[in-house]
């Protein structure tokens, strides 16, 4: 997981990508991840 607030705005970016290093041999992933853009109460805004 990743977080970031490219200004001061009160909008962060959370990213979740998947350690494929943790997962079983062989293992298919189909949806490897996801984005989203929070506000500084926790409200998710929008998801990429």
């Amino acid at each position: 997981m990743s977080v970031w607030q490219p200004n001061d705005n009160n909008i962060f970016f959370v990213r979740f990508t998947p350690d494929l290093s943790r997962c079983a041999p062989g293992a298919i992933i189909t949806d490897g991840g996801a984005e989203y853009a929070v506000d500084g109460e926790g409200r998710i805004l929008a998801r990429q």
